[in-house]
């Protein structure tokens, strides 16, 4: 890891559960149907399946494939503050049209530092916007494979 990624390097440390590795993975939703409810479940990416899986394999665990629909809801968002925030700044109002998350496994939206979420809106001209939200620990961290 190069040096400019350590700044949190210890909060990091503390949600490593798998000898070490900092797992995350994506989650999506984009069926803009689901974003007007209050919470909505975002759904894994094949690749973080997969790689949830060989993690949890290694040590032992439960795959995530089998225990997806139990912990579903660490997996889950809420993007009414994003519609806030985006509508106040703007000054219109949006459509939010899709999700996307990176979560830790086994921590998921527990969270906030160590989450990534990309919410995706669009107004009434067809204008998409984009919003970034992120913990420091996450925003700084670099998969390397």
């Amino acid at each position: 890891m190069s040096a400019e990624n350590n700044f949190f390097v210890a909060e990091r440390a503390a949600y490593s559960f798998h000898r070490g590795h900092y797992l995350s993975g994506a989650f999506v939703n984009a069926n803009p149907e689901d974003m007007n409810f209050d919470i909505f479940q975002l759904y894994p990416l094949p690749l973080t399946t997969k790689r949830f899986n060989q993690a949890r394999e290694k040590n032992g665990e439960l795959l995530f494939r089998d225990t997806f629909k139990y912990e579903a809801t660490l997996y889950s968002s809420s993007n009414k503050q994003a519609r806030l925030f985006l509508e106040r700044t703007l000054k219109k109002p949006l459509v939010i049209m899709a999700e996307g998350a990176e979560f830790l496994d086994g921590v998921g939206n527990e969270i906030a530092l160590h989450t990534v979420r990309l919410v995706e809106a669009i107004d009434d001209a067809n204008n998409l916007c984009y919003l970034l939200v992120g913990g420091r620990g996450a925003l700084e961290y670099h998969n390397h494979p």
